[in-house]
Parts: structure tokens; sequence; C-alpha cells
């Protein structure tokens, strides 16, 4: 049966060991948006110890300026007011 389903990807903003380029990150938004993903989401994430964490902002906002398409979203955020007194500082 047909349906009108919306399929979205989320994207990972933290990683354990090197971070992807910038190219392959970039890679991965436009490859999301050609392969017809509906949305692209990406959360929060504050209280990984070993982690090298992207804001979800500035993530989505870099995956807007290379796709067409593709609709972004955050599937969690801080509200700001909290970021400034909750934020980890990288070690």
């Amino acid at each position: 049966m047909p349906t009108n389903a919306n399929i979205g990807i989320q994207i990972s903003t933290a990683f354990i060991g090197p971070m992807p380029e910038s190219r392959e990150l970039g890679d991965f938004f436009q490859a999301a948006d050609a392969l017809g993903f509906h949305s692209l989401w990406a959360l929060e994430r504050i209280l990984h110890e070993e982690a090298a964490v992207l804001h979800p902002l500035t993530t989505l906002a870099w995956a807007a300026g290379v796709t067409s398409r593709i609709k972004i979203g955050t599937a969690w955020c801080w509200p700001p007011s909290a970021i400034h007194c909750c934020w980890r500082k990288p070690p």
C-alpha cells in the first residue's frame, strides 16, 4: 500500500576518535539530499567526557548551506540560557 511517509536521518554530532573532515560532512549532507531523505536532524550532546562535539545549530546551518531541498531540525537542544551555566569546558 503506498504511503506518504517522510524519512529523516539523524546527524551524529559527537565523535570519539578523529572527527570527520569538513569535506566528508558536506558530502554526507549532499548525499542525504540527493538520496531523497526528507530531513536532517541534530541533537545537542554535552555530557560526553571523551567525545569531540559539534554544536547542532552550526551543523544544521552548514547542512542548509550545501543542500537545496532537505529540511533541517533539532532533535533536542539546550535552551540558550542553560548553555552558559552548564556547558562543559573542553580539556
